[in-house]
């Protein structure tokens, strides 16, 4: 096996570079990095073996964590700063409790935004269409435990940043309820 061999394949390695997050130009960068790296390993060892899989053929997990590692080193350098989509809660009527859902709902539409393509695509189907995890894995034949992942790490992400807002809009909701029951037994 050759270095030619594992760039022949180059189509697939941006693809995962980009399913990892990274936009176009940087998958295309992370993926001429990789080569560097496997012309490293041949150079170092002499031969690319290591790369192979039990048929001779590219171990591409192989080629998936070196891609990988790459794009969160890339993360780690450059760190950037996610754009916040800033809410003005201050414009909201706090006392209302359609202003908090629809403050709620914003922080929600926030953090989505923020996503990777990738993350944002599943959080559409999923939720949005109700489509479930394994007519997803049908669909598309991404594996369901992979969709599962993304799908809970989605609603982590949700929960971190939009519970603010949402325990704001519960508290309300609760307090008119409240009020609205202890007037209907007077």
């Amino acid at each position: 096996m050759t270095l030619t061999d594992v760039a022949d394949q180059q189509d697939e390695w941006i693809r995962i570079a980009k399913y990892l997050g990274a936009d176009q130009e940087l998958a295309q960068d992370i993926v001429q990095d990789m080569y560097l790296r496997v012309a490293e390993i041949e150079q170092r060892e002499g031969s690319l073996e290591r790369l192979e899989n039990y048929y001779g053929k590219i171990n591409t997990v192989y080629i998936f964590k070196i891609i990988q590692n790459l794009y969160y080193d890339h993360c780690k350098k450059s760190q950037h700063k996610e754009q916040v989509v800033e809410i003005e809660i201050n414009e909201i009527d706090h006392n209302n409790v359609e202003a908090l859902f629809s403050t709620t709902l914003l922080s929600i539409q926030a953090v989505i935004s923020k996503m990777n393509e990738y993350d944002q695509m599943m959080c559409e189907m999923y939720f949005v269409k109700g489509i479930s995890l394994r007519k997803i894995h049908k669909e598309t034949g991404i594996g369901v435990h992979s969709i599962f992942n993304t799908i809970k790490n989605a609603k982590e992400k949700i929960r971190r940043n939009a519970e603010k807002h949402y325990n704001n809009y519960k508290e309300e909701k609760d307090k008119q309820e409240t009020i609205r029951w202890i007037r209907r037994y007077d």
